[in-house]
């Protein structure tokens, strides 16, 4: 692959019918989109404002690297999306220099060392031994000024609240969006902001209104929805929490009164439905596991097993 040839910027002032606040408008062209951006802010994107969940807006914005320092790693599950990616980072940020794999633990370390500004993971990339959203959040415990972009090619509702717990900066649906959207999310997480794609903004909202799963189950009930949502018993799945059964089967009952199912087989239904669980030739995979059992453990204000149910909602 020849060297990055990312479209050079080209500078001009503001002009009316733009937003007062930004003084001066970066331009580069993708294709047959023209796409403006100055500081992270896109303004023909989705702009974070005043309805969007407070969790999508992280923290504070780090500071961007120049374009021609910008280091960027691609963790995805296949040869073809790997290179898809690769090349839209090089077609829209300069100077970017881009290294993919399929094997986490081959950037684990870099990453780990801050020699990458910028991950591009994608939701799909999850085994039984393997989960990304895990891995995110283990990744933002040690080095949280790490930029993140997420292909969230699997939405579902477990996928969007983890990925609204990780705060994370960019999320982008490659199946609502073209590849133009591609461009501003990497455009705007790159320079220190952040982007979300409007599904994803849609499936947020929906998590959190009142019937929504993220309002309806406490912490401890999703973790618990998430092992006996493959069918697992009451024994199996205390065994893996390091439980009671009793204490699973009150945790049942209450899943199936809220969720108003009858029975395993739709409870089974609406674990897959809502993402809590994936069926694979492989076996179970329940995305975010980790990420809903340190939840509970830190709700509980102690390490150790998730024995003390009870939790409610602040």
């Amino acid at each position: 692959m020849a060297e990055n040839a990312g479209l050079a910027p080209v500078r001009r002032p503001w002009t009316s019918g733009e937003p007062a606040s930004i003084s001066a408008i970066t331009e580069y062209r993708v294709g047959d989109s023209l796409l403006r951006s100055r500081r992270g802010l896109i303004t023909d994107g989705m702009i974070f404002d005043q309805d969007t969940p407070r969790g999508l807006r992280g923290g504070a914005r780090s500071d961007p690297p120049g374009p021609a320092a910008c280091r960027v790693a691609i963790l995805a599950a296949d040869r073809l999306h790997a290179h898809l990616l690769r090349e839209t980072v090089c077609a829209t940020v300069a100077g970017a220099r881009v290294i993919s794999t399929a094997c986490p633990s081959e950037v684990t370390g870099a990453l780990l060392a801050g020699s990458f500004d910028l991950l591009i993971a994608g939701v799909e990339h999850a085994s039984s031994d393997f989960d990304v959203l895990d891995f995110l959040a283990a990744l933002r415990g040690q080095r949280p000024a790490t930029r993140v972009l997420v292909i969230a090619d699997r939405r579902e509702h477990r996928v969007v609240m983890a990925l609204r717990a990780l705060a994370v900066p960019g999320a982008f649906d490659p199946a609502s969006e073209e590849i133009a959207g591609l461009a501003r999310a990497l455009l705007a997480v790159v320079e220190g902001g952040g982007y979300w794609s409007p599904s994803l903004l849609q499936q947020a909202r929906e998590c959190l209104s009142p019937r929504g799963i993220g309002r309806l189950l406490t912490p401890t009930e999703q973790l618990v929805f998430s092992v006996i949502g493959d069918g697992s018993d009451d024994e199996t799945a205390a065994r893996c929490l390091g439980v009671k059964a009793g204490m699973v089967l009150v945790v049942r009952r209450e899943l199936h009164r809220k969720l108003r199912v009858q029975h395993r087989g739709e409870l089974l239904r609406a674990a897959i439905q809502h993402g809590f669980v994936r069926i694979t030739a492989a076996g179970s995979i329940r995305p975010g596991f980790r990420m809903l059992e340190a939840a509970c453990l830190a709700r509980k204000g102690r390490p150790g097993s998730c024995a003390a149910f009870g939790d409610r909602h602040a």
